[in-house]
């Protein structure tokens, strides 16, 4: 139960509806040039569920960490969905997709590169693990990434793109997502935090940013 109201937590605060740190920021992102629809915008507009965020074209963390991105092969499935088994059929059932890849300090998503529209947030949480090789991914040059809500399985062009991809992705988690990753008290998704207001202010915001959503609503799950 408690595992549900974290994740729930942790997919709310993503769409920066909860959090007050740098990772509130996560809908900013860096706009590829490769995209024809926004090739000549300084900047579009993402809806976040609460509010309309604008996606500069390049913008690093709020440590000064810039994102990691590029073109991948994405492979259907692996949704972790409470209460069912589905058998493994997704091993034998399944379709590569060409996306583009972002990782940034606390998570990473996969955007459709033909209009940009961001498709899938993977955040990073103790459950987080990067693993490499045919024998985690059933594929060559494959990269496994999973955490509790999902395992991502991407494919590369070569065996040195996957070093660096598994790379870069284990290092931004341990260094900008290290709060994230470590687990902590009562399987909460951050640490304790002193001196902070919570009770009734909290909840007051989640319904105003619930009420304000504009086109979706990003949450997996309830409780």
């Amino acid at each position: 139960m408690l595992g549900r109201q974290n994740h729930r937590r942790a997919l709310l605060r993503c769409r920066g509806l909860v959090d007050e740190t740098p990772r509130a920021e996560c809908a900013r992102l860096k706009t590829p040039e490769m995209y024809p629809a926004q090739r000549n915008q300084d900047s579009s507009a993402v809806s976040t569920g609460q509010r309309d965020v604008y996606v500069i074209r390049m913008e690093g963390n709020a440590n000064g960490r810039r994102p990691r991105e590029g073109s991948i092969l994405k492979r259907s499935g692996g949704h972790r969905i409470q209460g069912l088994n589905c058998f493994g059929h997704h091993q034998f059932c399944y379709r590569w997709s060409r996306r583009w890849l972002v990782v940034k300090d606390s998570f990473l998503l996969y955007m459709k590169p033909e209009a940009g529209v961001v498709s899938f947030v993977l955040l990073f949480d103790p459950e987080f693990r990067v693993q490499v090789g045919r024998s985690y991914t059933a594929t060559k040059y494959g990269v496994c990434i999973q955490n509790f809500a999902r395992t991502l399985i991407i494919k590369c062009s070569s065996y040195r793109q996957a070093q660096w991809w598994s790379h870069e992705i284990q290092r931004l988690a341990k260094e900008g997502g290290r709060e994230f990753v470590s687990p902590h008290r009562f399987d909460a998704f951050v640490p304790i935090r002193e001196n902070t207001l919570a009770k009734c202010g909290y909840f007051a915001d989640v319904g105003q940013a619930l009420e304000d959503a504009k086109e979706e609503i990003f949450i997996t799950d309830w409780w």
